[in-house]
């Protein structure tokens, strides 16, 4: 689609935190990190507003080769504005700030995260 974004975007805040998980070993790419985020925001129903000024991560193609993450999005999210790369974008946000929030408090767990997202797709 000519209106698709063909850059991922991030803060600088969603920066700090996926390079402080990637230095720490947590996770091995800042991408798998950012993937997590908008699996936790999509689990936790969470999104965050438009306007965060954001600045260039990824190019579409090595975060969503396929597609996958834009048709979740599409089905998940068919009245939210934006396009589909914006809102993950905004997914991410969410999910990145809870994820550092945990990390700074010291209570990230993945094990909690991933029980969290299996209870939250056992009760859709």
């Amino acid at each position: 689609m000519m209106d698709e974004n063909m850059t991922i975007r991030y803060s600088d805040r969603s920066q700090e935190i996926l390079q402080s998980l990637k230095e720490e070993g947590l996770i091995g790419e800042m991408r798998d990190g950012f993937r997590l985020g908008i699996g936790l925001a999509i689990a936790s129903g969470v999104i965050a507003e438009r306007g965060i000024r954001m600045k260039t991560f990824l190019n579409v193609g090595s975060f969503d080769g396929d597609g996958t993450i834009r048709n979740v999005i599409l089905e998940l999210y068919p009245n939210e504005p934006g396009t589909p790369y914006e809102i993950a974008e905004r997914l991410a946000e969410a999910g990145v700030a809870e994820i550092g929030r945990l990390h700074d408090n010291d209570q990230l767990r993945f094990t909690d995260l991933f029980a969290m997202a299996s209870r939250t797709s056992e009760s859709t």
